[in-house]
């Protein structure tokens, strides 16, 4: 799939809305034909065909427009509204319940212009399960393009190449909250302001007894993460909770970014010096052409390829903090 094509199918269907919105507001179906449907089919879904597609599908007593199949197994539901209808109702809850006890990982609300997806397994109430959101109207065609890939066939799994079907290609960063200070940022509690980090700090300046059990820095060449799984995570002494070492990976590089260390200029980051693959880019395309298998996007719109093994990821965020010049010591990863 041609990123410009995914892009000149948005452009139509952006126009589609500005044309045809009072007639479409009226019909839900016409909504599907005109504007969900192309938008589907980009992304690599043939609605017309039920290895697919299936329409009207049965979710535990409960009927979701449209079922996105892999294997001949449901990987996403979607509830489709017509254009101008609020998303999220007493029925949406309820197909994503049954979604949850069907074992649906995915679950999409869309009235044409507006899409969201949400992750059915995620803990909290339904904003926190948001995974990608966006308005066909209200975005450029090219990050519609980039936010619309969550849903692309490729990424969510295919029969004879499944690829990441439990983590899309595109998740949106949340902005980053800390009770008490910014990542980038380090509270100075006798001053009782804020001010910049110091990127130089190392273990013999903070004592063996700081770091604690438990804990490694990055610049710990020594120490392997296999079969460990990150719990906590330190930026500059700040502490944070953390579901996987994805998760720390990322929020690392956000931090780089949102305190200045890290930006468009240093891109595209390259895996390794003589490869065709990139950790981060403008867009999620490798070198040679290929599609980020699993992504995340960052606070400035470059997005970061994460489909690596935690070993790989840790040589990667030691490659983008020298390259940030911010010594590996200032990242701590407690590993469980």
């Amino acid at each position: 799939m041609a990123l410009d094509e995914l892009a000149a199918t948005i452009e139509t269907i952006k126009q589609r809305i500005i044309d045809h919105r009072s007639s479409l507001a009226a019909n839900e179906t016409r909504t599907r034909q005109v504007l969900i449907d192309p938008l589907l089919a980009a992304l690599g879904w043939d609605v017309s065909d039920p290895d697919q597609v299936e329409l009207e599908y049965d979710v535990r007593g409960r009927r979701a427009d449209y079922a996105l199949l892999v294997a001949a197994q449901p990987v996403a539901v979607i509830e489709a509204k017509r254009l101008g209808h609020q998303l999220v109702d007493d029925n949406t809850m309820q197909v994503m319940n049954y979604a949850n006890t069907a074992g649906i990982e995915f679950m999409v609300v869309t009235n044409g212009d507006e899409w969201k997806m949400y992750s059915v397994f995620e803990r909290g109430a339904i904003e926190e399960r948001i995974i990608m959101e966006l308005s066909v109207a209200g975005f450029e065609s090219h990050v519609i393009a980039l936010k619309s890939l969550t849903m692309w066939r490729t990424n969510l799994g295919t029969s004879s190449a499944p690829t990441e079907a439990n983590e899309p290609v595109i998740k949106s960063l949340p902005d980053f909250q800390s009770p008490t200070s910014h990542p980038g940022e380090i509270r100075d509690s006798n001053a009782g302001r804020q001010r910049p980090a110091d990127r130089t700090q190392s273990n013999d300046q903070m004592g063996v007894n700081q770091i604690g059990e438990g804990w490694h820095s990055v610049a710990d060449k020594t120490f392997s993460p296999a079969h460990k799984r990150a719990a906590k995570y330190r930026l500059e002494s700040k502490e944070f909770d953390t579901k996987n070492f994805t998760d720390a990976f990322v929020e690392v590089a956000a931090w780089l970014i949102r305190s200045n260390r890290l930006s468009v200029n240093h891109c595209p980051i390259k895996s390794t010096p003589r490869g065709a693959k990139y950790v981060i880019a403008s867009a999620p395309i490798h070198e040679n052409g290929n599609v980020f298998k699993s992504a995340r996007e960052l606070p400035n719109g470059l997005i970061m390829e994460v489909h690596s093994s935690s070993e790989d990821k840790l040589d990667m965020l030691r490659k983008i903090l020298e390259l940030s010049g911010v010594s590996g010591d200032s990242v701590q990863i407690k590993w469980e």
